[in-house]
Formats: C-alpha cells, structure tokens, sequence
C-alpha cells in the first residue's frame, strides 16, 4: 500500500512540476513493479488544466499567476540547449538540494579561482552523479559578462579521455551574483574527475585552449 501511495505521489508530482533525475529512477522502478499504473493520464490531465487556463475569462489570482510562471519556467528547462540561470531560482535551487540527498554516486567538488586577478572571488561547487550523467554548478563571484562578447562554457574533465580535451557541458551567462547552472555534458561521460570554467566566445567552442579559464573543481591532491 506504502508503495503505490508513493508511486501515485510522485505520477502527480512528475505532471504538475517535473521530477529530479533521482525521483525518476525510483518512478521507474515503482512502475516495473505495477505496470498498471504506466500511462500518461496524470499528464493528459495536467495538460488539460493548462490548455483550460489559457485565455482566462478574468485576470489570475497573483499567487496562482506565479505558481504557474514557475512551472512554465521549469517545463521549458528540458528543451533548451544550454540551460541559462537565473538569480536565485527556486526551482534549481531546491532540485539541485535534492540531487544531493538522493544522488547514488555523488560527487562534490569545491571550485577555485583560476590565475585571472578579475575571478579572485569566485566560488562555491559543483556537483555530479556519473549515472544519472548530470549534475549542478553553483557559482558566486563571477565577473559578469557581455553575452555579444563572450560566455562562461563549462567542461568536464574525463578520467577515461586524455585531459587536453574536457568534454563541453554547456554556455551560460552570469546573470547575478550567485547562478546555478544544470551540467549538461555533450558527450558521455565515464568517470568525472574535475570540472573547468572559461571564457569563450558567444556560443562556446568545440575546443578550448584554457586561456580563458576562470575556474576549476578538482579533487583535491593528498
């Protein structure tokens, strides 16, 4: 009973708001375990409260207008290429507490300024599951940048590949003081064993030369 309780939670939770890559996996596995409940009715109903609420007869109460604003902002995460932060974002902010709760092989790094006199304050962390092939960087202190210009480009560097040549996890802006960007590697990777940030130019590159860097999070050497 306990379990198809939990299965019905988190059935609701995925159609309303979305579900951390965590929550995915045990819905996964709650749904193996009754196939009966593996349909999309919650979210064809979902889908029917929004389509219902889109020209209003009149104006939304101010508290369901940001509710909803928020939901809009987290269904269209998935769909970008690169995900672009926001200041304070409550949304990553509480997947991102969660991931790492809950991640299976968790992996935490602080990061570092780099050499450039400009990021001397920069900091916070990184984190990272190899199996859920995700993660979250948290970063403070970042100088902020002209997207026309330039970008931040995440990278992630792969024990299992030589390390001239870290795989991209995307472009981001910093947009405020603190962001939280999603790691969305490129390319697959087998064991993370650090994560790099540069300066680039607007879009990223494929290869990068490291004169830019800004940041790094490596385990740090005994």
């Amino acid at each position: 009973m306990e379990a198809k309780a939990r299965l019905l939670d988190l059935l609701v939770e995925r159609a309303v708001a979305g579900l951390t890559p965590s929550a995915l996996l045990e819905l996964e596995g709650l749904l193996d375990a009754h196939p009966e409940w593996a349909n999309d009715s919650f979210d064809m109903a979902a889908a029917a409260v929004d389509l219902a609420l889109l020209d209003p007869p009149a104006p939304l109460p101010r508290g369901l207008r940001g509710h909803l604003s928020s939901l809009a902002l987290y269904c269209s995460l998935p769909h970008l290429e690169t995900e672009t932060p926001s200041p304070a974002d409550p949304i990553l902010s509480g997947h991102r507490a969660s991931f790492m709760t809950e991640a299976p092989d968790l992996l935490h790094l602080p990061w570092s300024p780099a050499d450039d006199p400009a990021m001397a304050e920069v900091e916070g962390d990184v984190v990272w599951s190899d199996r859920l092939q995700t993660g979250y960087a948290l970063l403070r202190g970042l100088e902020p940048n002209d997207a026309d210009t330039t970008q931040y480009q995440l990278w992630i560097l792969d024990a299992d590949r030589e390390a001239h040549y870290p795989v991209d996890a995307g472009v981001f802006d910093a947009v405020a003081n603190e962001i939280i960007v999603v790691v969305q590697p490129k390319l697959p990777i087998g064991r993370a064993g650090g994560f790099l940030v540069t300066r680039e130019r607007p879009g990223g590159v494929v290869v990068s030369d490291q004169d830019g860097l800004v940041a790094r999070a490596v385990p740090q050497q005994d």
